[in-house]
């Protein structure tokens, strides 16, 4: 597999994931939110999954790939907030569908969904900026993945305050009808 393939390959992952999104804003109003969701998270992890794989080919193949493990534990880390945002829907499902949440339920939601495309954008901005950034000079490239490393930090830091709110507000606030 050579190196445009790869780039190629991690380009359809970051589509599939912002298909998930898109399609969360666009059907937002029509269908159930947990439902959408569900399918929401299950693009990213999926697109998030095959660009852990691509970085592990990646770093075999171009041993000069800047990637440090901070990236991939904030990879993970948003993963791991995928799946977990996965599961509360998917444990509520009914109630969140039928809208027995609290008021709040809706606003944590949505600001979680936004956070969670930003974390997805900026670790494939890390992919890329390391996939290309082979011929630049390496400080230059080591700046920027600091700065977008910042931003995932402080991005990853806002979601799991959102879904911590969400899940204690579904579990504890909800009513039954």
């Amino acid at each position: 597999m050579n190196f445009n393939t790869l780039k190629k390959m991690s380009h359809y992952a970051l589509a599939t994931s912002m298909v998930g999104f898109i399609l969360t804003f666009l059907l937002a109003n029509i269908a159930p939110i947990a439902t959408i969701s569900i399918i929401t998270f299950g693009f990213v992890l999926i697109s998030l999954s095959l660009m852990v794989v691509l970085r592990f080919v990646l770093n075999k193949k171009h041993q000069e790939i800047f990637i440090s493990e901070y990236d991939e534990l904030f990879t993970y880390s948003t993963i791991v907030l995928a799946a977990w945002s996965t599961i509360v829907n998917a444990t509520y499902f009914e109630k969140i569908n039928e809208g027995n949440v609290p008021n709040d339920f809706s606003n944590f939601h949505l600001w979680s969904m936004v956070t969670m495309a930003f974390q997805v954008i900026t670790a494939f901005i890390l992919l890329m900026k390391a996939n290309t950034g082979i011929n630049e000079p390496r400080q230059l490239n080591e700046r920027f993945i600091k700065f977008v490393s910042f931003i995932r930090y402080i991005l990853t830091a806002f979601n799991v305050v959102f879904l911590s709110i969400i899940h204690v507000a579904i579990k504890s606030f909800t009513t039954d009808g």
